[in-house]
């Protein structure tokens, strides 16, 4: 996933070029990239500076998930936490304070 400095995001703001909120390698277990997706797309919801610090959780939780995928031990259990994290965010904040749909 390329990594755009402050300083670049910043410019390109200024000058009036959009950047996507977030970009995530899929995780390639369905049910993971479906909260995923969901997450990424809540991000435009919001504005800059509760983007910046979700997109940050957003690119964490993205990053484990995709290197958990590939863990033998741990990847099989990924689907249900991925699960249990959707169904929990239907009933959190970032629908009741962003109106973002899971």
């Amino acid at each position: 996933m390329p990594h755009i400095s402050k300083p670049l995001t910043s410019l390109i703001l200024v000058f009036g070029l959009a950047l996507p909120a977030a970009a995530f390698e899929p995780t390639g277990i369905a049910e993971c990239d479906d909260y995923l997706t969901k997450y990424e797309a809540c991000l435009a919801k919001m504005d800059d500076k509760n983007r910046d610090s979700y997109t940050d959780v957003f690119n964490d939780l993205a990053q484990q998930w995709k290197e958990l995928s590939t863990d033998a031990s741990v990847g099989p259990m990924l689907p249900q936490q991925c699960t249990e994290e959707l169904e929990a965010a239907k009933t959190g904040n970032l629908v009741t304070d962003f109106g973002c749909e899971f």
